[in-house]
Formats: C-alpha cells, structure tokens, sequence
C-alpha cells in the first residue's frame, strides 16, 4: 500500500502532468504555471476522491503547496 506523501504525489502530477514526483514534493501556486484556480478545484476534487475526505471552501482557499496539503491531509487521516 502507498503511503500518504506517494499518494499525495500522484494526486498533484494527476493535476499537473507536467511535474515530475521530485518536483511534486516543492510544488507551490509561486512555483507551478499551471496552477490557477481551475486547477485548484481540480486538486481539491482529485484529493477528495483519492482519501475520501471533504476539504472545505475555507480550508482550500489557505491551502497552496504541496507542503500545506501535506499538513492537511495528514492530519485529517490522525483524526481518522
């Protein structure tokens, strides 16, 4: 089975292809082209589905690297 950071890595270079999982792991909204606001829900609903959880309006708004996704997920599935 995968653990959290592998799976939070395919979930980002779902979204963006274009990163690599070395890059993955340091990708920012600064840091990635890509990533504007369509991507952004799209990486809200890719995490969504891949951990079965629900990530609120308020919470992704704060939430723009992976680092911060990361802290996020980690501790939802903690309290789990």
């Amino acid at each position: 089975m995968k653990n959290l950071r592998d799976r939070l890595v395919a979930c980002f270079t779902t979204v963006f292809p274009t990163l690599t999982p070395d890059t993955a792991v340091t990708a920012s909204a600064d840091t990635v082209a890509q990533w504007d606001s369509a991507h952004h829900i799209l990486l809200r609903m890719v995490l969504e589905e891949e951990f079965k959880l629900r990530i609120s309006e308020e919470v992704l708004a704060n939430i723009d690297s992976f680092d911060g996704v990361e802290k996020y997920v980690s501790q939802l599935c903690k309290a789990a």
